[in-house]
């Protein structure tokens, strides 16, 4: 019952998170501490769940559009130093620490969501500010590493309004570059002992069917009432965190 529960929790997760790029941690992330998962096993959760579902979602996105190369690939590699200096301090941080601090976290993700209504919604691409976004590829990364919810927000806001790309390109290069950061910070949490197997398969099964699913719809239908449901749903999982 508890692993189809978390098969279920990591679908609708990934399904409303790929449409969006609000996160689907969000709602993973403290489900799966409310368990009584450690965070470090909780975040590699997500993080192995991430390394299956993004390159799904690329895949639909970028079928759409383009993905630039010579953008994110600097971007990337500094992302990747941010994501394994960012694991390393999930393992040394206390988990009592950190459950406010991610409550808050998701507090302050979901008044950005909130508060992101038409941006991108037509590609006009700018040829400047690639520096800019170059060195923007750490923190992303870093944050990645860390907790990562609401990233896709941070990314697409950056490559819209710094880049001109559309929405649809911006998730699609974006998840490009997740998949790489998940994948190592994943394998800093995994080597240092934090798996859990049963936890792992029930959660990518469902996170890699809601990101093929949820990918596609939000090719074509845009996310506006996902984005409402990500508003309720995250607040009631923050505030449960931080007065834990």
């Amino acid at each position: 019952m508890r692993y189809a529960f978390i098969f279920i929790t990591s679908f609708t997760a990934v399904f409303l998170s790929s449409m969006s790029g609000c996160g689907s941690g969000l709602i993973t992330l403290p489900t799966w501490i409310i368990l009584g998962y450690p965070l470090p096993t909780a975040i590699a959760c997500d993080k192995i769940s991430s390394c299956f579902w993004t390159p799904i979602a690329a895949k639909n996105y970028l079928a759409r559009t383009t993905i630039h190369w010579r953008l994110i690939i600097p971007m990337t590699a500094l992302g990747i130093l941010g994501s394994l200096a960012a694991a390393f301090l999930v393992i040394q941080v206390k988990e009592v620490i950190m459950k406010p601090i991610i409550g808050g976290i998701i507090l302050i993700v979901l008044l950005l969501v909130g508060l992101q209504k038409d941006f991108g919604l037509e590609e006009i691409q700018k040829p400047t500010g690639d520096t800019l976004m170059h060195l923007l590829g750490f923190p992303l990364g870093y944050y990645e590493g860390f907790f990562g919810a609401g990233n896709g927000i941070f990314a697409s806001y950056a490559f819209t309004r710094i880049k001109g790309f559309s929405l649809v390109t911006s998730l699609g290069n974006y998840y490009v570059m997740a998949f790489v950061w998940c994948l190592c910070s994943l394998s800093v949490l995994i080597s240092n002992g934090f798996y859990n197997i049963p936890l792992f398969v029930s959660a990518l099964l469902g996170s890699s069917l809601g990101g093929y699913l949820g990918s596609k719809v939000g090719v074509t239908m845009g996310s506006g009432f996902i984005k409402k449901a990500l508003i309720v749903l995250g607040t009631i999982l923050a505030i449960k965190l931080i007065l834990e």
